[in-house]
């Protein structure tokens, strides 16, 4: 464990595992710190490293169990929390909130919405059974309490609508966990620290309130529950309020949490299973989950709860910042009210810019930390509305971090959202603008069709902005125009004619901003062009690529080049010459990309595949938000992988084609293919005596497989052969064996071994390495080396019971032909024979029917090989079949 000393207080840490559960309980100046474990802690560096303000009282022991005691300064605030490394308590003296008890005393009366709420005196019995896995406590009620029930700061709270005297039968066992009862005004509260962290729930039963505790279950009353739907509605004066409709009229009590601080509004109710179970986050005010009742954190000190005609509302002077779903769709659908984007309202037109960037700049210069964010907001509003989408980026990253509380403000995620789409980052854009309070609202989904499209999603980009188009018609210049002509760019890339006329009919009678006029001229263009009005297009692009707009002229003659191709006015060298030129003129963006995909597949086309490759990665690597991203990232993996298919891999030289490897591969695709890749390149080295580049190559590829890659290993060893380094082969082999492999590839890898040591004449090493290998491949090798060492009898015997494991006909016909001969020259006639009549109808070759039959009239044993050499020769199979079996005599 360690202590560490802070300016406020001291932080223990405590190295116990996940699997150690801990509770915690304070007192007036002590503190309980309860493990579920005896494992020790180191006590010393306790003592030493506590404060002069604390001190250590003792640790107890008992049934598996460590409590540690600590004497605390008065009003001494406790948290703690845990992680996989342990488990730490931090202690702040005189930081607790101050409460009062109220023992065997007349309670003060508190007044709520102007009513008198007195303490009930009643005494009530309190159950309690304990088990194994927990314990349940039933509460006998003469007069039943509305009860709230919740979890917070690592403890269960039981909050009672009255005060309540406890007569208690039984007590709460340690290996349960800890509780306490405590008056605070007209409500009781009841704590509950559990020495394991479990399950808890609260229900009626028989008129009384039972209170589960189960650390061994994982089973909850969620689906049980009776959960409350609470929505943003206005108010009277028009102001937005929360408000939930209650099963029976309750009233809010407002107490200070123990832990954080933060008021809570809390309403008990005695309707068994009426909760909050989801947790919501808001500007104003954070909705706890319960398992009975209403407990609500307040965020702002002017927030009033009251209960009206059995509804529960929340509301503040100034109305909350988050509107009712409801309202806000049934409004906006009349474009009247409660706009996200109030852009004509933000200009501030009838003031000067810069007059009023420097007043609102002003204004935030002289407010403290903490309280900017409005006019930081206004300054934001300011600058997106005026289309200066970069500056308004830079305050909202100041502003988020000035005020924490706007990540969870649906209007500051609408206005990053926009931003960011403005700056031309979809995907950041879309994570606003889906924000969970956001995402259905209906001007945000048309923010959201802009930033899919921006993404490449065209297809339900386009659906949304044709949904909620009418919200363009609301936005003043810039922001429609740069809207309109990037959805008319989407609309024409989907083939969507006639959305593409609906964007641009908004821009009809209006007079189109300076920075947009050639990108109008540009989208009217491509509108001939998919209209299929050549000649109009042609005139309306040229006119574009010779405008003053650089970006617009670059994206017009890059559709000029392609026109042009397309209708053979250009040749692919002159489109290519043209291109290269125009790839320098613009820099930067998705116009860039499209001319490096064209470059890439005209080079391709051209047979030029350095180029075309290097363009096509040039655009995947710095573009990839471009909406084309993932069909060229596929289209220049799938052009590398082309050149080294065996269908192409003859197009291009050997030395090239490596070359081209070598530059180009991380493109190479995992799995089958890239080997396949790797071992046809291996091969081509090998045809140029460039064994030891095959080797590295070899080397590099088996370093990415997971586990021993077969054609790979033995590639590699056909590399060192050729490369005459046996020992760098075996030694290879030998690495390879010691990785995790299924049996039919470890008896594969002794095979390849065992070659080498055929090679270099290590015959009885072969036949030791093969000695248990009874599968067709192993029982011919070892046939042929038995024959390699005139041991025919032995050959025959060995590649007879290979031959045992096939058909005839699925047997080869090589096979049969050596089997043939072992038996010659072990002068097994009868075998012999039998082969002749069991295999000479599967043979298809009738130059190895005649070998047989000259296997099978030979019979001379002293003039064998010379006669059957020469008979053999004749018929041109000595060569071809029986070559390999001329050994020398011993």
């Amino acid at each position: 464990m360690s202590v560490t000393r802070k300016k406020d207080g001291v932080k223990l840490f405590f190295e116990y595992g996940i699997e150690v559960s801990y509770g915690v309980n304070s007192g007036k100046d002590r503190v309980e710190i309860i493990f579920d474990t005896t494992k020790p802690f180191d006590k010393k560096t306790l003592k030493k490293g506590l404060p002069k303000e604390f001190s250590f009282e003792e640790v107890q022991k008992k049934d598996s169990v460590t409590s540690l005691f600590l004497k605390t300064p008065p009003l001494t605030l406790v948290k703690h929390d845990r992680t996989e490394k342990g488990i730490t308590i931090e202690l702040f003296p005189g930081q607790a909130p101050k409460t009062t008890e109220y023992p065997d005393k007349p309670l003060p009366a508190l007044a709520i919405q102007d009513k008198e709420v007195k303490p009930n005196p009643i005494s009530d019995l309190l159950e309690i059974t304990n088990s194994e896995n927990g314990a349940e406590l039933k509460f006998n009620f003469k007069d039943i309490p509305g009860l709230a029930a919740y979890e917070r700061n690592g403890k269960i709270y039981l909050i009672f609508d009255r005060n309540i005297k406890l007569e208690t039968k039984g007590a709460l066992s340690p290996e349960v966990g800890v509780m306490a009862l405590k008056s605070q005004g007209p409500i009781s509260v009841m704590t509950f620290i559990l020495t394991n962290p479990g399950n808890y729930f609260v229900s009626l039963q028989d008129n009384k309130w039972v209170f589960n505790i189960d650390w061994i279950e994982k089973k909850s009353r969620t689906k049980e529950l009776k959960p409350f739907q609470g929505t943003f509605t206005l108010s009277s004066d028009n102001k937005v309020m929360y408000a939930l409709a209650l099963p029976e009229k309750g009233t809010p009590y407002v107490m200070t949490d123990e832990g954080k601080g933060d008021p809570l509004v809390i309403v008990p109710l005695k309707n068994d299973g009426y909760a909050l179970s989801q947790n919501h986050k808001y500007v104003d005010f954070e909705v706890i989950p319960t398992q009975q009742g209403i407990v609500i954190a307040k965020r702002r000190s002017d927030l009033e709860a009251q209960v009206q005609n059995a509804q529960f509302q929340l509301h503040s002077p100034q109305g909350l910042v988050i509107s009712s779903q409801k309202d806000r769709e049934r409004e906006r659908k009349t474009m009247k009210t409660l706009a996200l984007y109030e852009f004509k309202t933000w200009q501030h037109n009838d003031v000067d810019f810069q007059e009023f960037q420097r007043a609102t700049e002003n204004k935030a210069a002289e407010l403290p930390a903490g309280k900017k964010t409005e006019p930081y907001l206004d300054l934001i509003r300011h600058n997106l509305a005026h289309g200066r989408a970069v500056e308004a980026i830079g305050l909202l990253r100041v502003v988020d971090q000035e005020d924490p509380r706007l990540k969870y403000d649906i209007n500051f995620h609408a206005l990053r959202g926009a931003a960011r789409f403005m700056i031309g980052d979809s995907q950041l854009a879309l994570e606003d603008l889906k924000y969970e309070e956001l995402k259905n609202e209906p001007e945000s989904k048309l923010w959201q069709g802009f930033a899919l499209a921006g993404q490449g999603n065209i297809k339900d980009g386009l659906a949304l902005i044709e949904q909620n188009l009418p919200f363009l018609t609301l936005y003043p210049q810039p922001i429609k125009s740069m809207l309109v002509l990037k959805g008319a760019h989407a609309a024409l890339a989907g083939n969507n004619v006639a959305l593409t006329h609906k964007l641009l009919d908004l821009l009809k009678n209006e007079k189109i901003p300076a920075p947009h006029q050639e990108d109008y001229k540009l989208v009217l263009g491509l509108l001939e062009k998919a209209e299929k009005n050549t000649e109009k297009a042609g005139e309306q692009l040229e006119e574009v690529a010779n405008g003053p707009d650089n970006k617009a002229s670059v994206y017009a003659e890059l559709e000029v080049i392609l026109s042009n191709l397309e209708s053979h006015d250009l040749s692919p060298k002159e489109a290519i010459e043209k291109l290269e030129k125009l790839r320098y003129s613009w820099r930067g963006d998705e116009v860039e990309f499209d001319i490096l995909d064209a470059l890439g597949k005209l080079y391709i086309g051209e047979g030029d595949y350095r180029k075309g490759l290097s363009a096509m990665a040039s655009a995947v690597q710095h573009y990839p938000k471009a909406k084309g991203f993932d069909d060229l990232s596929k289209r220049l993996h799938q052009a590398f992988s082309d050149l080294f298919l065996e269908k192409n891999s003859t197009k291009i030289p050997a030395l090239t084609a490596i070359s081209l490897y070598q530059s180009f591969k991380s493109l190479t695709p995992q799995g089958a293919e890239g080997d396949t890749i790797v071992l046809g390149l291996a091969d081509r080295l090998m045809t140029l005596d460039l064994a030891d580049q095959a080797i590295a190559l070899l080397q590099e590829r088996l370093k990415l497989s997971p586990q021993a890659n077969m054609p790979l290993i033995k590639k590699l060893a056909q590399a060192y052969i050729s490369q005459k380094d046996g020992e760098g082969a075996q030694k290879m082999i030998d690495d390879a064996l010691l990785q995790e492999m299924d049996e039919g590839d470890r008896k594969s890898l002794r095979r390849l071994k065992a070659q080498i040591y055929e090679k270099n004449k290590q015959y009885d090493d072969a036949l030791n390495l093969l000695s248990t290998d009874e599968t067709f491949e192993g029982l011919s090798q070892k046939a042929e080396i038995y024959g390699i060492k005139n041991q025919f009898p032995e050959a025959a015997a060995t590649l007879g019971r290979a031959l045992e494991q096939k058909k005839p006909s699925e047997t080869p016909a090589r096979s049969i032909l050596n089997y043939a001969l072992y038996l010659n020259k072990a002068q097994d006639w009868k075998t012999l024979a039998d082969v002749k009549a069991k295999y000479t109808p599967v043979l298809k070759d009738p130059q190895d029917k005649a070998a047989i039959e000259l296997l099978v009239r030979n019979r001379d044993e002293t003039a064998l090989l010379d006669h059957l050499q020469q008979e053999l020769d004749e018929v041109d199979l000595y060569d071809s079949v029986l070559k390999k079996e001329e050994k020398p005599k011993p």
